[in-house]
């Protein structure tokens, strides 16, 4: 996922005062080489970028919300509990992102956006999008990703994984959760886990 998340962030025509509406990954194994493609829109930039390990489609908006730069005071001290959770491995249900870990992500992935650089930045859409399929759900038997943000997480928040619900559909095992920052942070994450997938993990 981190040739991915490098190969969206390698786009620089998308103007820094968009934000990110939507994040997805699906895996699939359409294109051996790496591709990108961009979108733009009327307000909206659509980049779709695509491996021999998956495709990530990001939906970035231009209307810039000015209540993005107001924020509680973050306490950079305040720190997770972590425990086993429901989601079918060892998880953890909260998390946080230091400011120093999200300088670290966005070096790696070469995206110069200010405002990940800021006293107290936003968290990276993509780093959430990464940490839920690296950390919290198991990326081996992860057919399908899907984030929408509704209001920016921060450097500092405590994020809690809230109202889960799992069910089965015929092949596969669907997921949901909210995803809530304790400054106002918050998105809606739905998965699918492959039956293939996880009978191939047992």
């Amino acid at each position: 996922m981190h040739t991915l998340c490098k190969g969206l962030t390698s786009v620089r025509e998308i103007p820094n005062t968009v934000f990110v509406r939507n994040v997805q990954f699906k895996r699939t194994t359409r294109s051996p080489q790496l591709q990108i493609n961009y979108t733009p829109r009327k307000q909206e930039h659509i980049v779709t970028v695509c491996n021999s390990k998956g495709t990530l489609v990001s939906t970035m908006l231009e209307q810039f919300d000015s209540e993005r730069n107001h924020h509680d005071e973050v306490s950079l001290g305040e720190m997770p509990k972590v425990w086993p959770g429901e989601l079918k491995d060892r998880t953890r249900t909260k998390f946080v992102f230091t400011p120093e870990s999200i300088l670290e992500f966005v070096d790696a992935i070469q995206d110069d956006n200010p405002i990940y650089r800021e006293e107290v930045p936003i968290v990276p859409e993509l780093m959430v999008l990464s940490h839920m399929a690296h950390h919290v759900l198991d990326e081996s038997m992860l057919l399908q990703l899907d984030i929408t943000f509704s209001a920016p997480f921060y450097g500092g928040d405590v994020i809690s994984v809230e109202k889960l619900e799992i069910h089965s559909e015929k092949h596969t095992q669907i997921g949901e959760c909210e995803l809530v920052g304790t400054h106002g942070g918050r998105a809606r994450c739905k998965w699918i886990y492959e039956e293939e997938l996880m009978n191939v993990k047992d």
